[in-house]
């Protein structure tokens, strides 16, 4: 089968790879479709992420599959559901001699069923990898394309809560591109409010505002600090959640938290 593969030293090219070979406890999918992200296949190309990594590997970890066969003892899946994260090549792991960059970027890849292998043996190998793998539900009835979509708002709303973003909890959001409005709707999902959203262009902060921020803010118009104390009656917001990768950008909006 085909795989996307990168030296790490900005090539990326297609290679021929073995197929993966499920064990009773996985099912064989065929991806359809996988979206590249910036922050970890851009950096895998060019050897930039901050810790080692095995070189060539197989790209790709926002991958959306379909189960085409089902190992005997699985119990989680079954033919022709529709998978998160099908991976040829779990991390850690290789194949061929091409590690895994989490190897969505291949024609097939394997999910686990980690609950009923951990069930029959507790000491079962099963990568942490797995726990990223999951059933998109059937009522939703999206385009491949847009599903996988649902990915990136797992991972911002998941990063949301975990710097306690919950219910009534003044939140400052930097940027209004495709990440950052992920972030908003996700923001939204766990409570927080008021919800501000500050960017440079109108028309990205138009699209946040109908998604669910409660207040925009045009940093190129504005002053954010003035404003934001505005809206808190002058505490400042209590999470700052940064979407554009600027730090001169983020500190200059720093005056904007609260002192506690």
């Amino acid at each position: 089968m085909k795989a996307a593969i990168t030296d790490g030293a900005g090539k990326v090219w297609l290679e021929d790879i073995p197929m993966p070979e499920p064990n009773d406890y996985q099912c064989l999918c065929r991806n359809l479709v996988c979206a590249s992200c910036t922050g970890t296949d851009r950096k895998h190309i060019h050897n930039q992420l901050p810790w080692s990594q095995v070189y060539p590997g197989v790209l790709g970890h926002e991958s959306l599959g379909v189960v085409v066969e089902v190992g005997k003892k699985v119990k989680l899946y079954r033919r022709g559901d529709t998978v998160f994260r099908p991976t040829p090549v779990y991390p850690g792991d290789s194949i061929c001699g091409f590690s895994s960059m989490w190897g969505g970027f291949s024609e097939y890849g394997l999910v686990t069923d980690a609950d009923a292998w951990l069930a029959d043996d507790s000491a079962a190998p099963v990568n942490s990898y797995s726990q990223y793998q999951m059933i998109v539900p059937d009522d939703l009835n999206l385009d491949p394309a847009a599903a996988v979509q649902l990915i990136t708002l797992k991972e911002v709303t998941g990063f949301a809560h975990s710097v306690g973003v919950t219910l009534n909890t003044p939140t400052l959001l930097l940027g209004a591109g495709s990440v950052a409005l992920a972030f908003c709707r996700g923001i939204k999902l766990l409570g927080g409010c008021p919800l501000i959203v500050a960017a440079r262009r109108d028309c990205q902060l138009a699209t946040a505002a109908k998604i669910g921020a409660d207040y925009v803010i045009n940093t190129e118009k504005q002053s954010l600090p003035d404003v934001v104390r505005e809206i808190t009656g002058g505490k400042g917001v209590s999470r700052l959640i940064d979407a554009t990768g600027s730090p001169q950008y983020i500190e200059k909006c720093l005056p904007a938290l609260a002192a506690d």
